[in-house]
């Protein structure tokens, strides 16, 4: 399955360890935005910043270069701007974010979206991922100020397979 990522959910993954979950995705596509707003964070999380260079690199991430009218979606970044842009020129890919308002946008694009928590919650479902590695991934997003309703940890809890 095709996929574009956003900086958040890479961010998220790398802190967690978990970047190599993306591998499913083929090919998986990000954005020059992306990796600038990556590549700014690098003077406070400079092991996050590693993680993930390591990864484009390695992984043959595929990275658009695109140019958004500087009008379109105002109130997004950079980032999430470029990948809805190339979601929506491409039609047929995933986007990887978890900016609410980003999903939303996408989803009345007609595209698809995936979060971080999302994508925990289908590794574990694969049994790629157990409830432990889950609900230890889960403390490590909550503790990197990754917000989620109670009510949407509580549904993604019971969605997993018993322990």
């Amino acid at each position: 399955m095709r996929a574009i990522a956003d900086t958040s959910t890479l961010i998220f993954l790398a802190r967690l360890g978990r970047l190599g979950i993306l591998k499913r995705f083929r090919p998986l596509t990000t954005t020059e935005a992306v990796v600038r707003e990556v590549q700014a964070g690098s003077v406070r999380h400079d092991q996050t910043v590693r993680l993930i260079t390591e990864y484009l690199a390695t992984a043959k991430v595929r990275i658009r270069k695109v140019n958004p009218p500087s009008d379109w979606l105002p109130n997004l970044g950079a980032g999430e701007q470029s990948i809805l842009f190339v979601g929506r020129k491409e039609r047929t890919s995933l986007l990887l974010v978890d900016e609410e308002r980003a999903r939303q946008i996408a989803r009345a694009m007609g595209l698809q979206v995936r979060s971080a928590l999302v994508l925990l919650v289908e590794e574990c479902r694969a049994c790629r991922l157990s409830r432990t590695e889950f609900e230890t991934a889960l403390d490590g997003l909550l503790a990197a100020n990754y917000y989620v309703h109670p009510r949407v940890v509580e549904a993604a809890r019971r969605l997993l397979p018993p322990s």
